[in-house]
């Protein structure tokens, strides 16, 4: 028996008593036309996502809760799954999903891909992205398989038309993806190894794609996010560091964001401080110094968001001055042990605020309270602690005064890139 109600929930009564322990298979047939979902949770900014519409095809980006337009689901990051897609579309065209490619058969005019995902997913990162693309496949050389698929349109025009030897957005986006075993290496020193078997992205040239999403082994970016060669490769760096803390680690609830992308963002701050754009320390002390009290950026509960301010800002940039702050207190040994020990004993599952603080008060020997209080729950410019631990990176400023007047290179380019990533 079945039910089906207005708010698209579907509810499935078995025949027969199910026995608690055993395993059972429910088929759901389901057919229609996937439409696209507009986020109005910020009315002056609408943003498409779910299923979005494309010259040729479609891109598949489906946070927070655009996956029941194309397949049926418990649309919640907890309730993981393994995936297998069979995805077939008119021959000449690829359907590009996560996990590895098992096959592909042409008949008929038709071409029938075949993915299998087998580790634990959230729906919301589950894509069948349709179109004209240049699929590659490799291997790094630590052995990953990798998967990546640019759309041919973004070698067309270069990125400035007044200068046409100035590189097209797909070769500067060729250039990041290739460094791609590079960031994996990285932020596997930092995080503890990479938690999948296959990894890669996907560059659609989607108009109405405004934000890049890390979608579970095969991230996807708009085209024209890759109109610099170094933000392309931190916007890299963002979604693969989501691989550790937003994927493997997925939230048990939405309000626990900052988990997700103050952990990508500070990613971002350890690349660039990599690549010689300047400390993490330097960075935290820029936006410390540049956004003043009575800035709205600090009435955000990054802790507790609520759905207007999901995407903020403050959630991606605060979410990681908090980790900068935990790492002063702590000390560089026990910050990276947090976060990889995280990584680790929530590899497949999920995790809130609460926990990840009970892990750092126990890893460090510290009572944390104050300084998640002050960082995640207090809807106010937090004051700078006059005394931390300091790592061997950090410089740490006794006064906000003590911010460095020139912004970083890596400050400047996050604070341009911030509202196009996830």
């Amino acid at each position: 028996m079945r039910a089906r109600s207005q708010d698209h929930e579907l509810t499935v009564t078995p025949e027969h008593r199910l026995e608690k322990g055993r395993r059972f298979t429910t088929v759901v047939r389901y057919d229609g036309a996937p439409r696209t979902q507009v986020d109005l949770s910020v009315p002056e900014e609408p943003l498409p996502y779910g299923w979005i519409h494309t010259d040729d095809g479609a891109v598949v980006v489906s946070e927070p809760e655009g996956s029941a337009n194309w397949f049926p689901l418990n649309d919640h990051p907890t309730d993981k799954a393994a995936f297998t897609f069979v995805v077939t579309v008119p021959a000449g065209l690829e359907a590009i999903s996560n996990g590895r490619l098992v096959g592909r058969r042409t008949h008929d005019h038709r071409t029938t891909w075949v993915w299998d995902a087998p580790d634990p997913m959230a729906p919301y990162l589950a894509t069948a992205t349709i179109g004209q693309f240049d699929l590659r496949s490799y291997r790094t050389a630590q052995g990953l398989r990798m998967y990546d698929a640019v759309d041919p349109d973004l070698y067309g025009e270069p990125v400035d038309p007044e200068d046409p030897a100035s590189p097209t957005f797909g070769e500067i986006a060729d250039a990041s993806l290739a460094r791609q075993g590079e960031i994996l290496d990285f932020l596997s020193g930092q995080f503890g190894p990479y938690p999948f078997s296959t990894g890669g992205g996907i560059v659609d040239d989607a108009p109405d794609l405004f934000f890049a999403l890390e979608n579970q082994t095969r991230s996807i970016y708009p085209g024209s996010a890759f109109s610099d060669p170094v933000d392309g490769d931190l916007l890299v760096v963002h979604v693969n560091a989501h691989q550790w803390f937003g994927d493997s680690v997925a939230l048990a609830e939405w309000k626990h964001m900052w988990l997700n992308e103050g952990f990508a963002t500070y990613a971002e701050w350890l690349w660039g401080e990599r690549e010689g754009l300047g400390t993490t320390q330097e960075v935290f002390d820029f936006f410390y110094g540049d956004i003043p009290a009575d800035d709205p950026f600090w009435d955000v509960v990054i802790g507790d968001p609520g759905i207007p301010f999901l995407f903020n800002d403050a959630v991606y940039t605060r979410g990681a001055m908090t980790l900068q702050v935990l790492r002063n207190q702590v000390g560089d040994r026990d910050f990276f042990r947090i976060l990889r020990t995280w990584a680790q004993r929530k590899a497949g599952g999920n995790g809130t605020t609460g926990q990840f603080i009970a892990l750092a008060e126990r890893i460090s020997g510290e009572q944390l309270d104050a300084l998640f209080d002050a960082w995640l729950f207090t809807p106010a410019k937090p004051a700078l602690p006059t005394a931390m631990a300091t790592g061997a990176t950090a410089r740490v400023p006794a006064t906000a005064a003590s911010a460095p007047r020139t912004p970083p290179a890596a400050a400047t380019l996050l604070k341009r890139m911030s509202s196009g990533r996830r």
